[in-house]
């Protein structure tokens, strides 16, 4: 029997304990349920570094897949986890790397996180998707829109140069394409100096290359320098990162045959600060240079450079520019509003005026109307959020300040608008006097009759003693 007892024990404990768990294990899986929300592009362009729309591209370039995205046909129905899709063009890929293909999107003042962007590349690291994950700054917002800028370059096997091309994005059903040009290499113009900066294998470094004397003038006393503007302040060059070579450089720009490294020895002279430096070449017949070197970088910043030559026969200058070229993307969107009515009903003469307090789920908001005949004891509390920071609709309701001498009622629903009605206490009359109490009861007292019977018993009781006793003796 006792074995029974314990085995339906611990059944009870497995029923209540396997009760308890699965309403949380239902909230953990519904809470975590991705849900793929309606979204269309409203614009698509090709864009350069300073995030200008282009018609054109050189087809070594870097640029910007830059589109604006509307998913404001959600209404406020929108929650953290959702997310939607946009399939990018097959025609491009990702130059820099994993870290690149995962990135936030803030809120237009640039101070929040509203979400997550991720590619996933399809083949060759070429064209895919790009998710757009949003997180709880969602809920309870309506006219979501937004940006996205991808950086992208072009894979060469996939598009015709000095032709338009045609690039597609596509969210859902509808498709959306964008034409540009890409251009191959053209016939330079006469230069004796060209300079130009791309990244380098680390992300806190650029490269720079200086084109020199691809016009083959004949330069004596020639010296090239360059020097750092811009950026932070504190970025320098890199000692040991100099070379320079002579080559052999066609119309177009590219190098031919093998070039020749040339010693910089005594030529290269780098500032004690490490933000400037100058090489002495001495005299140049004809010959054609290529020089690279690199600097440190602060991801994100705009650097600039200075690079001048000058010889006993002409002098230059050129002003280059590095940036990476960030993927990035922004949001905005408005909390959904609604508005609270309140009216006021008098049953009994009314007071001259009422203060009416704004809850929202049972919390205090702050807010309160005043009602009077002046505005017909009616009143509105408007622009107020339909939803929470869960994104669950709040629950309103409406307290008066207490009204001396009346009772309050509320009925209504925030949706109708709530009535409070008092109504008037009438004042309290007085009742008939209570008669002081008399020795002699009245005819028809009874509390006066049980007196006098209470006696009586007890005289029969002592009597009775008294004539049992005296028999006994």
């Amino acid at each position: 029997m006792k074995r029974v007892r314990d085995f339906i024990g611990y059944l009870l404990s497995l029923v209540m304990i396997v009760g308890l768990m699965l309403p949380l294990a239902s909230m953990d899986v519904n809470a975590a349920t991705p849900r793929e929300v309606t979204a269309r592009v409203t614009k698509f362009t090709i864009q350069n570094i300073a995030g200008t729309d282009k018609n054109s591209v050189y087809k070594g370039d870097t640029f910007f897949l830059a589109m604006e995205w509307d998913a404001s046909a959600n209404g406020a129905n929108m929650r953290a986890g959702d997310y939607f899709d946009i399939k990018l063009p097959d025609q491009v890929f990702y130059p820099n790397g994993a870290a690149a293909l995962d990135f936030d999107i803030y809120d237009l003042n640039g101070n929040t996180v509203v979400g997550r962007a991720h590619i996933t590349p399809g083949a060759n690291n070429r064209g895919g998707k790009v998710r757009i994950t949003f997180n709880n700054w969602v809920n309870g917002r309506e006219d979501v829109k937004g940006k996205i800028s991808i950086t992208a370059k072009l894979e060469l096997s996939q598009i015709t140069i000095d032709s338009n091309n045609t690039l597609v994005v596509t969210v859902g059903s509808q498709v959306y394409p964008v034409t540009i040009r890409v251009d191959g290499p053209g016939i330079l113009p006469p230069e004796v100096l060209g300079k130009w900066g791309s990244a380098a294998a680390s992300a806190n470094e650029a490269n720079w290359v200086v084109r020199i004397n691809h016009k083959k003038d004949t330069l004596t006393n020639l010296v090239i320098s360059d020097k750092l503007t811009d950026g932070r302040g504190d970025e320098t060059y890199i000692p040991g990162s100099f070379v320079l070579t002579e080559t052999t450089i066609d119309a177009r720009g590219y190098e031919h045959g093998t070039p020749t490294v040339v010693n910089l020895t005594g030529k290269l002279n780098l500032a004690a600060d490490g933000r400037s430096f100058s090489i002495r070449m001495g005299n140049v017949a004809q010959k054609q240079y290529i020089l690279t070197y690199r600097s440190t970088y602060h991801p994100g910043t705009l650097l600039k450079n200075l690079a001048q030559l000058v010889s006993s026969e002409q002098s230059t200058q050129i002003v280059s520019n590095y940036k990476v070229m960030d993927s990035s993307g922004d949001a905005s969107g408005i909390y959904s509003k609604t508005t609270v009515k309140v009216e006021k009903k008098w049953v009994g003469k009314a007071k001259d005026s009422v203060t009416v307090k704004l809850y929202a789920d049972g919390a205090d908001t702050g807010k309160s109307v005043v009602l009077n005949a002046a505005n017909q004891w009616k009143g509105e509390f408007t622009n107020v959020r339909k939803y929470n920071d869960d994104g669950d609709r709040i629950e309103y309701t409406v307290k008066e300040a207490d009204v001396s001498g009346y009772t309050a009622k509320v009925t209504g629903t925030q949706e109708d608008g709530f009535t409070v009605t008092n109504t008037e206490i009438p004042p309290s009359t007085p009742g008939p006097k209570t008669p002081k109490s008399r020795l002699t009861p009245k005819t028809g007292d009874s509390n006066g009759i049980g007196m006098y019977g209470l006696i009586l018993l007890s005289a029969i009781t002592v009597t009775g003693g008294l004539l049992m006793r005296r028999k006994s003796l």
